[in-house]
C-alpha cells in the first residue's frame, strides 16, 4: 500500500470514506472478560485479572463451575497459561523447559545419551563496530570495521540461558525494535506459533 508504485497509488485513491466500529461484538456474552483483554492490551491488567483468567483454564480442579472442570486433552495435559507480559510468559517457558529436561534426560555425569527429542537452536549473537563513535577512519575502513563481531562467549553463554525475548531488542536498520528470541526449544508438548506473509 505504501510502495508508491502504480497499483497501491490506485488502491490508496480508492478508499474515500473510514467506518469506526464502537461497539465490541467478541465479548457480548462475557463482557468481563473482554474488559480484562483490553487491560491486558494495555499493559494494566490486575493480578486479580491474572487469577481469574486462571481460575477458568479448562480442566481446573479449583474451578466452581462443572462446565470449566472438563479434562484436558491428552495430548496437552497442563498447557494453559495465562500471562500478561512476555517476561512472565519467558519465566513459564523456561520452568516448562527445565521440567521437561528433568523428567527425560540424565543428570549431567550420568553415561547415558541424552533422548533424540529435544532439539535447541541457539541464535548468532552478534553486535556491530567497536562503540568508539569518535574514531574517524576512511569510509572503506568504516564498512570493514563495522561487520557484526561474535560477542564474547561467556556473553553469548548468559544471552543464551538468561534472557529471553523480553530482554533483547533488535537494533538493526530494518529490524530495530524487534524483540528477539535467543533460542528456539523444541520437545514433545512444547507449543510455538508460525507466521507467514503468504
Amino acid at each position: 500500500l505504501y510502495s508508491e508504485s502504480t497499483p497501491a497509488s490506485i488502491w490508496e485513491n480508492t478508499i474515500n470514506s473510514a467506518i469506526f466500529l464502537d461497539n465490541s461484538h467478541r465479548f457480548k456474552d462475557d463482557p468481563l472478560y473482554g474488559e480484562i483483554l483490553a487491560r491486558m492490551r494495555m499493559g494494566e491488567d490486575t493480578l486479580a485479572d491474572r487469577e481469574l483468567i486462571n481460575s477458568r483454564v479448562v480442566g481446573s480442579s479449583s474451578s466452581s463451575s462443572p462446565q470449566l472442570q472438563l479434562k484436558l486433552p491428552e495430548n496437552a495435559p497442563d498447557a494453559c497459561y495465562a500471562c500478561s507480559t512476555n517476561k512472565e510468559r519467558n519465566g513459564v517457558t523456561a520452568a516448562s523447559f527445565k521440567m521437561h529436561i528433568k523428567e527425560t534426560h540424565p543428570k549431567i555425569h550420568d553415561s547415558t545419551l541424552p533422548p533424540d527429542h529435544t532439539l535447541i537452536i541457539e541464535a548468532s549473537v552478534a553486535y556491530s563496530g567497536d562503540g568508539s563513535q569518535h574514531q574517524k577512519k576512511r569510509k572503506r575502513n568504516r564498512k570493514q570495521h563495522n561487520r557484526n563481531k561474535k560477542v564474547p562467549q561467556t556473553v553469548h553463554d548468559t544471552i543464551i540461558a538468561q534472557l529471553g525475548d523480553a530482554d533483547i531488542i533488535s537494533s538493526g536498520f530494518a529490524t530495530k525494535g524487534t524483540k528477539i528470541e535467543p533460542t528456539l526449544r523444541i520437545y514433545p508438548g512444547s507449543h510455538h506459533m508460525c507466521i507467514t506473509n503468504e
